[in-house]
């Protein structure tokens, strides 16, 4: 998907996911799966139920439709973030200070992409601060980031 598509489709999504009334938490495609997954991640404070994604899958295929029909010819998935949710935006790295995560980053760092720690700051210039258990503390722009998610604290 080029990047114009890329960005005109986040902007139509998020307005059929805030049309729909929820939160428009991330976005994921897959080029790898038959003609293209987009993973559409929403959120609520009173959280997701099955019937809100099929209340945002009918929003966005309805805005589609308008907006931009060949977009359509991806396939599409509405969820939850679910408790290991990924992050995608500084907002939500900042959201989430204090809590647990496992970050993948894009090139090793001392021979290692995957690190566990408790995300302890993150500044307005994307810098991320992690605590790791009998280590030395990490720093790293978020744009090094490949993926990262919380982790479920049971």
């Amino acid at each position: 998907m080029v990047q114009t598509n890329k960005t005109k489709l986040h902007e139509i999504i998020s307005g059929a996911v805030a049309a729909a009334g929820f939160e428009l938490w991330g976005i994921e495609f897959h080029s790898e799966t038959k003609g293209g997954l987009l993973r559409i991640y929403i959120d609520s404070e009173k959280g997701i139920k099955v019937e809100d994604c099929e209340k945002v899958m009918r929003q966005i295929n309805s805005v589609l439709t308008v907006e931009d029909p060949t977009l359509l010819s991806h396939r599409f998935e509405v969820s939850s973030p679910g408790v290991e949710r990924t992050l995608f935006s500084l907002e939500q790295y900042k959201r989430f200070i204090g809590h647990n995560v496992k970050v993948q980053l894009r090139e090793a760092v001392d021979g290692k992409r995957n690190f566990n720690g408790k995300l302890i700051n993150v500044d307005d210039n994307g810098i991320i601060s992690m605590e790791r258990e009998g280590d030395d503390a990490l720093q790293f722009n978020v744009d090094a980031i490949l993926k990262a998610n919380v982790l479920a604290n049971f």
